[in-house]
């Protein structure tokens, strides 16, 4: 059987490809920034066949392939700053893609070849993620730092156009290494989302609205 590809971001050794876990090989060195902070797979079938995949660079903007890895096309139209093209954090959505930069949200209808922004600028997000797709899609953000808007983790039920803090069951100070949805159940249409920070693991099944700890089977330190 053909061994499962494992692919990795990482901060100095570019993106990095395994697929027996032995030894690992750098792709496209050359083309891709060696710093990158986030890779994420589109689990649909691209247009050319292969998953698109998509990478969030330290400083550099967005890059995607359609290919499989193989050729990579980077994007900063529309990140406004220097700080914007530090792409942290991707989400994507039904025909939406996301990102998380260290000045704001920004939205792309277009598969990441063009973006607005969406919302939050000036903060540093550090993760994002669809908890719905439709009706109404909602989005949760993580922001680092003690600059934030009354809380660390916010939702946003239009696409970014306005934000709300998010109090019940998190800590206004938490601090959020990664936000992770996972499928929509069966007849649902909300996902169940789980955040990870300094103040452990926690679980949302209402769209990010409430918040409740999963402590069993981790270390209390």
């Amino acid at each position: 059987s053909t061994p499962a590809v494992v692919w990795a971001a990482t901060m100095g050794s570019g993106l990095q490809k395994t697929d027996d876990g032995k030894a690992w090989k750098q792709v496209s060195p050359g083309t891709l920034p060696v710093r990158l902070w986030r890779i994420a797979i589109d689990p649909s079938k691209g247009p050319q066949g292969p998953a698109p995949m998509y990478l969030g660079s330290a400083g550099q903007g967005f890059f995607k392939s359609l290919d499989g890895g193989k050729s990579w096309q980077g994007s900063i139209q529309g990140l406004q700053s220097a700080a914007a093209r530090n792409v942290r954090a991707i989400a994507m959505g039904v025909n939406e893609l996301l990102i998380g930069t260290s000045d704001g949200a920004y939205r792309s209808a277009d598969g990441g070849r063009t973006w607005q922004a969406a919302g939050l600028a000036g903060y540093d997000l550090s993760a994002i993620a669809f908890a719905r797709y439709t009706g109404p899609p909602t989005v949760i953000a993580a922001i680092d730092g003690v600059n934030n808007p009354g809380a660390r983790v916010v939702l946003t039920t239009d696409l970014g156009a306005s934000w709300a803090p998010i109090k019940q069951g998190l800590a206004p100070d938490i601090v959020v290494s990664a936000i992770a949805a996972g499928p929509v159940p069966a007849g649902a249409n909300l996902r169940a989302v789980f955040l990870a920070g300094n103040a452990g693991v926690f679980k949302s099944d209402d769209g990010g609205q409430t918040w409740r700890p999963i402590t069993k089977g981790l270390r209390s330190e």
